[in-house]
């Protein structure tokens, strides 16, 4: 499936490829995982959906015209891509409460936005094409932040 990601600076947008099946088929995989274990596999699956993609990102001027048709296009199918990937992390999310992991009063809405902020396409765009890590670099360090900021100490 081809999605189109928001412009970071008004002018791009990035159309991408991703699988949204492979965060539940892996929590469907492993029904018994820990907290921790539901990270890894959230980290685990949305890299092999974005790592292929970005190497092969197709760059497309949208113009920063609020009136031209492309940034309304582009505009529209960004907030599709957004919903859908937010649907693909919410089974991680409820997973966590379920659990009781998430920190006292998060709730899963509050925990969707956290993943969807850490294991987004731009996410692992920003560490490994724009920063230069490699993806074991940035794969590590999205799960150690996201497990500060959504498990119970």
């Amino acid at each position: 499936m081809s999605t189109v990601i928001p412009p970071v600076t008004g002018r791009l947008a990035v159309i991408w490829a991703t699988d949204n099946a492979d965060v539940q088929h892996a929590l469907d995989a492993v029904p018994a995982a820990t907290p921790d274990a539901v990270l890894r596999l959230v980290a685990r699956a949305t890299r092999r959906g974005n790592e292929p993609s970005l190497r092969r990102s197709v760059i497309i001027d949208t113009g920063t015209d609020p009136t031209s048709a492309a940034f309304w296009i582009t505009m529209k199918a960004s907030r599709r891509a957004a919903d859908a990937h937010r649907a693909v992390l919410t089974p991680a999310a409820v997973r966590l409460r379920d659990t009781f992991s998430l920190r006292p009063g998060m709730s899963v809405e509050h925990a969707v936005d956290i993943l969807v902020f850490f294991f987004s396409a731009d996410s692992w765009r920003r560490l490994v094409i724009d920063s230069d890590w490699t993806w074991d670099e940035a794969e590590q360090w999205l799960i150690e932040r996201a497990t500060c900021s959504l498990l119970f100490d």
